[in-house]
């Protein structure tokens, strides 16, 4: 199956939720979710067709990003007209548009037609899917994380979270803390008191 996308058409449809000021963001914004989705359904080939115009930009006539063909309909063949032809010149095709000419003769053509709303839809669940899986935790094993890391060697990880790991004492107020060994010996302390007897009588 080869699928043909109006891309403007597709970009300036209410149904597409994603719009920018700057007209190359919203472009890239489709490119990377028709990106996307052309992975995970597994399509064979997906052309996005833009109108163009000759020397604007970097924007070449016809380039490709991650397998997603996409053509710059520039100077006289315009998106509607390049879109029928593509129809008419390739096989099993769908069209992604909603303009009334591109849906009559790329039908002549015996194309099939999808509208931005439907493809929208298509386009927003595979892009879901694709972020949940890169999201997603690999494992939950905590020795699998090390070794993802390179740490296994270094951090020793108990079988059990609460086990031989050092106990802090609860510590209660009117338990005493232990007294710290005194400084003097008995017979310094004697000549201490000595000392405050004399100064005892003098001062009297």
């Amino acid at each position: 199956m080869i699928i043909i996308i109006d891309g403007y058409n597709l970009l300036f449809h209410d149904c597409w939720p994603y719009h920018d000021e700057v007209l190359e963001n919203s472009r890239q914004k489709l490119i990377s979710f028709v990106i996307s989705f052309k992975k995970k359904m597994r399509v064979r080939r997906i052309i996005i067709v833009f109108d163009g115009c000759a020397g604007i930009g970097p924007y070449k006539k016809q380039t490709q990003q991650n397998g997603v063909e996409i053509i710059y309909a520039i100077c006289q063949g315009k998106a509607d007209e390049k879109i029928i032809a593509l129809s008419g010149e390739l096989n099993n095709v769908v069209v992604v548009t909603a303009d009334r000419r591109v849906v009559k003769y790329s039908k002549r053509n015996r194309s099939d037609i999808i509208t931005p709303q439907q493809f929208t839809q298509k386009l927003l669940k595979a892009n879901r899917k694709e972020s949940q899986k890169q999201i997603a935790m690999p494992s939950n094993n905590v020795d699998e994380w090390l070794q993802e890391f390179g740490m296994a060697d270094e951090i020793e990880i108990p079988k059990k979270l609460d086990e031989e790991l050092p106990q802090i004492p609860d510590f209660h107020e009117e338990e005493s803390c232990p007294e710290e060994e005194t400084l003097l010996d008995e017979e310094s302390v004697e000549d201490w008191m000595k000392w405050f007897r004399m100064k005892e009588n003098n001062d009297g």
